[in-house]
């Protein structure tokens, strides 16, 4: 048997050996298997092609196809490690709460500073907020379109923080939010009608504005509403930070100090 010269293709990243050869003598089937597998076991990465039962276009459609296997291999390692990458950036090992990839998807972020709460969250909410604004503009919305578009985006999202980070919020901060949802809802217009007439229920007359201020309120009061009225401790269907809490004060209960707080106010306005 004789073998001619091995040609050497480059791929992407890696080199590839076709190795024809005209065989004499091996016209049995059994001989020639065991050739092909004693020159595999010498070099597992080449393609033996046999010049004398395939043609030039099957010998390129081989190569071919080595090639393309060669290629989704680099592709595969490459894109495997970018995600990698991906979960380092959100599963960093120690205690960072803040590189949790569930707070990223909630669009909550914790930190061990209570301080930066309210810039983490809150300012950083309100940022998005005046981008996406920046984008809505661009849009042929009107008046009331603009409205829905805060109810359906906007509000849901400082909604959900005002439950899950009770923290207090001065009064600047809803001035300034609602000071860029107006600026959207006017298109950058001077204002027609006040922001009062706006908040009102369509059937007032108004627009149904969102008051962000009511809705950050009312998510305070839920969780007194809890505190009072909410199911037991040991209930399953019981919030987690409502056990949490109740397991916190030892020798009073949670609607005892909802009552004490409520005592406490009445007596001094009653001063």
């Amino acid at each position: 048997m004789s073998v001619s010269d091995s040609i050497t293709h480059s791929s992407i990243n890696d080199t590839f050996t076709v190795v024809s050869w005209n065989v004499k003598g091996l016209g049995h089937v059994i001989k020639r298997g065991r050739v092909f597998s004693h020159l595999k076991s010498l070099k597992p990465d080449v393609i033996f092609l046999q010049e004398t039962h395939i043609s030039v276009n099957e010998q390129r459609r081989l190569r071919i196809l080595k090639l393309k296997y060669e290629y989704n291999t680099i592709l595969n390692k490459r894109v495997g490690s970018l995600l990698l990458k991906i979960k380092q950036k959100y599963f960093e090992l120690g205690d960072k709460p803040e590189k949790l990839l569930a707070s990223q998807l909630r669009g909550e972020r914790i930190s061990r500073n209570p301080k930066l709460l309210l810039k983490l969250n809150f300012l950083d909410m309100m940022d998005k907020l005046k981008a996406n604004i920046r984008n809505w503009k661009l849009l042929p919305l009107s008046m009331i379109g603009r409205i829905n578009a805060v109810k359906m985006v906007a509000l849901p999202r400082f909604l959900y923080l005002f439950q899950n980070l009770p923290i207090y919020l001065p009064l600047s901060f809803f001035k300034q939010l609602d000071l860029a949802v107006l600026s959207f809802v006017w298109a950058d217009k001077l204002p027609r009608i006040s922001k009062a007439h706006l908040q009102k229920d369509l059937k007032s007359g108004g627009l149904g504005l969102p008051v962000f201020r009511h809705y950050y309120w009312a998510a305070n009061a839920r969780a007194l509403i809890f505190w009072q009225w909410g199911p037991p401790y040991d209930d399953c269907s019981s919030p987690l930070w409502l056990k949490i809490e109740s397991m916190s004060v030892s020798q009073t209960s949670l609607p005892a100090l909802s009552t004490k707080h409520q005592e406490h106010m009445a007596a001094r306005v009653c001063v």
